[in-house]
């Protein structure tokens, strides 16, 4: 499959950000997260695009341009040394590319996509998904249209894991989404990203240089689907000795096990010391609950 880029363009927010939320802080949690992208890709058939590709990029960059003072930090640029973005209204990346192949289809790509995960991040991922290196010139949020000859659509958002983690992506893609829509069809919704964190969630102490995550620029990912029907997750939990184990539990205990056995196959038959965590959302888990599209880090790793 080949597909190629049509253009790029900066998208900037149709109000200027206030002077006074020019300077976003981020939190310590925000900083140990390492320099990657939040990457999501979603899919949509030939019935909800119409015949009109322009008419549909300019609706989206206009949409886009609609919320983006609600996510102002998404327009600006990290600044490093200073552990903080910019609020400068650069804006964000929104490229449109088209696949070339006649013979490609959106259900030929979700048939593969369902055996080869990586086929999705290798062809509709938004451009150096994975080199990231913090440059103050670096857009934070990078979104790519996809168009198929048969009509199909694929949308992609990339955002810096160092400002937004995936629920904040969740609450950013459904403001997005009901700005997308007809006229007639957009309805208030009550969600309202917040950008308020709490003074003790400040650097301060926590942040020393040089103590951040690293990540390598090309990394060598391997990505597998697995599928765990709901018969053999009871199973396993039946057998278990403390059965209220939930089934999140249980299935990353299999996954660990499987884990760990191929890690002691390779090392001759020797066990080396390993950890398997889970993500926490810590919305409402802190003593003063934040709220709810607090649009931050908030997560914790729980050892499963």
């Amino acid at each position: 499959m080949k597909v190629n880029i049509v253009s790029t363009k900066l998208i900037k927010p149709c109000t200027p950000t206030p002077q006074s939320l020019r300077n976003h802080k981020i939190s310590f949690i925000d900083y140990l997260n390492p320099p990657m992208n939040v990457g999501v890709i979603l899919l949509y058939d030939n019935s909800i695009s119409p015949n009109n590709p322009k008419q549909t990029t300019t609706h989206f960059q206009e949409s886009l341009s609609k919320i983006l003072p609600q996510f102002y930090p998404l327009a600006g640029r990290y600044i490093k040394k200073d552990h903080s973005v910019d609020c400068n209204d650069s804006g964000a990346e929104f490229v449109e590319a088209q696949v070339v192949d006649d013979d490609v289809t959106l259900s030929d790509v979700i048939l593969t996509s369902k055996r080869e995960v990586k086929l999705l991040n290798d062809y509709f991922l938004p451009p150096k998904f994975h080199q990231v290196d913090e440059s103050p010139t670096d857009p934070l949020l990078s979104i790519r249209i996809t168009r198929f000859k048969c009509g199909g659509l694929v949308v992609s958002v990339s955002v810096s894991h160092r400002i937004f983690g995936a629920s904040s992506v969740g609450t950013f893609l459904a403001i997005w989404s009901n700005a997308n829509k007809n006229p007639g069809m957009v309805r208030s919704i009550k969600i309202r990203p917040s950008f308020d964190t709490p003074p003790e969630f400040f650097p301060g102490n926590y942040i020393s240089r040089g103590n951040s995550i690293k990540m390598c620029w090309d990394p060598n990912i391997v990505v597998k689907r697995f599928s765990f029907h709901k018969e053999a997750i009871t199973s396993l939990r039946s057998k278990l000795r403390l059965p209220e184990n939930s089934r999140v539990r249980v299935v990353s205990a299999v996954i660990a096990d499987a884990m760990i056995g191929v890690d002691r196959a390779k090392q001759s038959g020797k066990s080396r010391a390993c950890l398997i965590a889970q993500a926490v959302n810590m919305r409402r888990r802190t003593f003063a609950p934040l709220p709810k599209h607090s649009c931050r880090n908030w997560l914790i790793l729980s050892p499963t």
